[in-house]
């Protein structure tokens, strides 16, 4: 309804501001009313008055600045919500925990916990809190759900969901890509309680090396302040998207930029034997230690015709419907699949995993499950978190005596179906390693059970 009065408004700000008194010692400015002509010394009420409308049109004008970069950005109701970190959050966990324990309670959990009414209605406020992860590239193979789980971010915490694609920086044309850049930013930077998701964005962020084409390094080059003045802001939640972090450049990297990198994997072991038992298919001497031997280039006592089970690691979700097809045949009741078996059965996976998801486009020569297995290890080692520590948080409808190291934010309330919140303060990275340590169980969803 204001909106319409916006540059009489201006006028307002601009009129008042134009007739304001320095207060007494220099501390602050104040206003006369201007009732009585002879009283031109700042008055309390008038002062008051002022004061009052001046935040209120600031933030009325921080309000319309967001809504309008919002529409520029074509910013839309998410469509994800939390369910999917129970669908995909239970990633194969290849050393800092699930891609959706570490979303969960990096991001949603964080944020949710705040105290209700904090800067809910100043736009100039910042939203996440200082020590609070507000950043993170998701790297990994296609399929893997790093686009929902991002998007899934935006609806469990009903914040917008803005995503960024180079069509966006290419509008104008490859030569005012900087210039176009700038002016994307400049719409994010005014956007209040919203998730960003950058995709395919690589060619904007690709690494610096001596071999790099000049463009390619100045786009770069020009990303990095970009980034840091979005993180320090505090005001979104923003995300890349890759597939080829190798790529990504060193700085682009670093703390102040992106809080965490985390790899995105298929399935884990627990869910796909879930998935195997639910077609009651069940797994004899295949264990999560044998595939995690496997990963590792371990293969004592492992016959060289049971090396193919490792694939079993890699397959995703619509791969896994079709080897419970080819593990069950139509009619039978249920089956008993050993280490062997599955090996046969993941042979064929494993040439078509080669030839896409985990492509080793610099061999010459054809790929191998050899090099599949050192390219899985070398990205895992591009994953971290924050060397600063961020909070972590975590739901629960736990009672009574808390672990130590954990400050209760808020009780649960089972009777209400309200979970309670658990910021946990520990030097061990995986949050699943340390709840399992306590005889805890943190799923994918950020949720710790008994």
């Amino acid at each position: 309804m204001l909106r319409a009065y916006a540059g009489k408004i201006a006028e307002s700000v601009q009129y008042v501001s134009e007739r304001s008194r320095p207060l007494p010692h220099g501390k602050g400015e104040g206003w006369s009313s201007g009732h009585h002509p002879h009283r031109v010394q700042p008055e309390s009420w008038a002062t008051a008055s002022v004061y009052r409308f001046l935040h209120c049109a600031r933030r009325l004008f921080g309000v319309w600045a967001s809504e309008s970069a919002a529409n520029l950005l074509g910013a839309r109701k998410a469509r994800a919500d939390f369910s999917a970190f129970e669908k995909l959050g239970n990633t194969w966990d290849t050393g800092l925990g699930s891609a959706g324990s570490l979303l969960t309670t990096l991001f949603i959990h964080p944020t949710l916990s705040q105290p209700s009414g904090v800067a809910a209605n100043d736009p100039d406020q910042k939203f996440i809190g200082e020590k609070a992860a507000r950043s993170a590239i998701l790297f990994g193979p296609p399929g893997t759900g790093k686009t929902e789980m991002a998007e899934a971010v935006a609806g469990a915490l009903n914040w917008p969901f803005v995503e960024i694609t180079p069509a966006l920086f290419l509008q104008a044309g490859v030569e005012q890509v900087s210039a176009r850049a700038d002016e994307v930013f400049r719409q994010i930077m005014e956007l209040d309680r919203c998730v960003v998701l950058f995709d395919e964005i690589d060619e904007l962020i690709r690494h610096r090396g001596p071999g790099a084409d000049p463009l390619e390094r100045f786009f770069t080059t020009s990303m990095l302040p970009r980034l840091s003045k979005l993180w320090k802001q505090r005001k979104v939640l923003f995300f890349v998207n890759t597939n080829v972090i190798t790529e990504v450049d060193s700085a682009i990297r670093r703390s102040s930029r992106f809080d965490a990198a985390i790899f995105v994997m298929p399935p884990s072991f627990d869910s796909k034997v879930a998935t195997l038992r639910k077609a009651k298919i069940e797994l004899a001497d295949v264990t999560r230690a044998k595939i995690e031997s496997l990963l590792e280039g371990q293969e004592e006592g492992i016959a060289p015709n049971q090396r193919d089970a490792a694939w079993f690691a890699l397959l995703t979700y619509k791969q896994m419907e079709r080897l419970v097809a080819m593990l069950r045949p139509t009619g039978e009741e249920s089956v008993t699949v050993s280490l062997e078996n599955l090996a046969t059965a993941l042979k064929g996976f494993g040439s078509e995993l080669m030839s896409t998801d985990w492509r080793d486009y610099e061999l010459t020569g054809p790929n191998s499950l050899d090099h599949v297995l050192a390219k899985f290890r070398a990205l895992r080692s591009e994953q971290r978190l924050d060397h600063y520590g961020r909070d972590r948080v975590a739901q629960t409808m736990l009672t009574g005596e808390t672990p130590e190291g954990v400050e209760v934010l808020r009780e649960p309330n089972p009777d209400e179906k309200l979970w309670g919140y658990w910021k946990i303060e520990t030097s061990e990275e995986n949050l699943q390693t340390w709840a399992k340590a306590q005889q805890l169980k943190l799923d994918g969803s950020g949720r710790i059970t008994a």
